[in-house]
């Protein structure tokens, strides 16, 4: 599949479109694409079912513009690509004081999907941010992470803060007035929402510093679920297993978690998953298994799918656990002849008996380092 859509982005009056287009972009002068931006993008947006997508960005200046401009233009923009990275999913990155996108330009998108939604919104400054956040209903995102956008830094922002304010005010307000309800009607399964992402939207909303974008009676339903998260005792834990990790990590551990979990489902396995939630420098989106994620454990198996430096951080689980008859499982992964001074320190090396009942082996050397795995 190939974008063949050309378009004019008028911020009054939205986006004239050939009617024989598929996929449209839209290009901001002096901003460039690389030859094989779109064809590489909408690429990867049709193989992910994604209905829209945008590329990572480098930055350039033009004439006339002072370096401190350039300089800090350029930082700004890198930061809300990182914070894309670092969120548990890009719709929860559409949620701060910034857009993720390197510039209206990075994007690309259905041109029946800007049809559903009525086309771009008048929001200067903010059209694409405000559509990709009503997009967010209909299709989870994608980003490629070449950076086949040129991205040109023309002027300073004119824009006051004021404005920008009033801009952002109007537009999470109406956002999340949807995303805070308790159920979802998103035809995307990842939508941005309480209903989906329970404590992660929580904690997105207030990190993004979004309280007084959110009526009372969203308030209200978010202090009603903290409440009964922090009240609600576990009755009994049924059969199955508790993987507990790096849920959206884009490494080696959360990479093992994830065909954990694709293994109990093709086994019939009960089970789920309890994200770390760690503030981690890599990429942490990958979403795959994210309707496996439950607020806390439910089953009779405690897997620990972090390595024991993790082991403070998972320790609350790890006695729920035993205190309702379940057991502990460590599942490390470390083939080297010298076990780390803080591993050692708390698993209580060498027997690990303090804590986790049991190890299993990830490979067949890790038995030689672990005593009972």
């Amino acid at each position: 599949m190939r974008a063949r859509a050309r378009g004019q982005f008028l911020s009054s009056s939205g986006l004239h479109l050939k009617p024989t287009c598929s996929w449209v972009a839209i290009l901001e002068p002096p901003a460039r694409f690389e030859p094989m931006h779109l064809a590489s993008l909408v690429d990867l947006a049709a193989s992910r079912g994604a209905r829209f997508a945008w590329a990572a960005a480098t930055f350039e200046g033009t004439a006339g513009v002072p370096d401190a401009v350039l300089a800090a233009e350029s930082s700004r923009i890198d930061a809300a690509q990182t914070s894309a990275v670092k969120a548990d999913s890009l719709g929860l990155a559409l949620i701060g004081q910034w857009s993720p996108l390197p510039g209206v330009g990075a994007l690309v998108f259905e041109r029946a999907l800007h049809a559903a939604l009525g086309g771009f919104r008048p929001l200067r400054g903010h059209e694409a941010w405000d559509f990709c956040l009503r997009a967010c209903w209909e299709s989870e995102p994608v980003r490629s992470t070449l950076a086949t956008y040129r991205h040109a830094i023309a002027r300073s922002d004119d824009m006051s803060a004021a404005e920008r304010e009033a801009i952002q005010l109007a537009m999470f307000r109406e956002f999340h007035a949807r995303a805070s309800q308790p159920q979802s009607d998103a035809a995307n399964p990842f939508a941005p929402s309480l209903a989906v992402w329970g404590t992660r939207y929580m904690r997105r909303l207030f990190e993004a510093g979004h309280v007084l974008m959110v009526d009372r009676e969203a308030l209200a339903r978010f202090a009603d679920r903290i409440q009964a998260m922090e009240s609600e005792a576990i009755a009994h834990l049924t059969p199955g297993i508790n993987l507990i990790g790096f849920a959206f990590g884009e490494f080696g551990l959360g990479e093992s978690l994830r065909s954990l979990a694709r293994a109990c489902v093709a086994g019939g396995v009960p089970f789920v998953v309890k994200d770390v939630e760690q503030h981690l420098s890599t990429r942490q989106t990958d979403s795959s298994i994210a309707s496996h994620i439950a607020d806390d454990i439910r089953h009779s198996v405690s897997l620990m799918c972090v390595n024991p430096d993790l082991l403070p951080q998972v320790r609350p689980l790890l006695r729920r656990t035993r205190d309702h008859g379940g057991i502990a499982v460590g599942y490390w992964y470390w083939e080297l002849e010298d076990v780390p001074a803080a591993w050692r320190h708390h698993t209580g090396w060498p027997s690990s008996t303090a804590t986790s009942d049991d190890t299993w082996r990830p490979s067949s050397r890790v038995i030689h380092m672990w005593p009972g795995a």
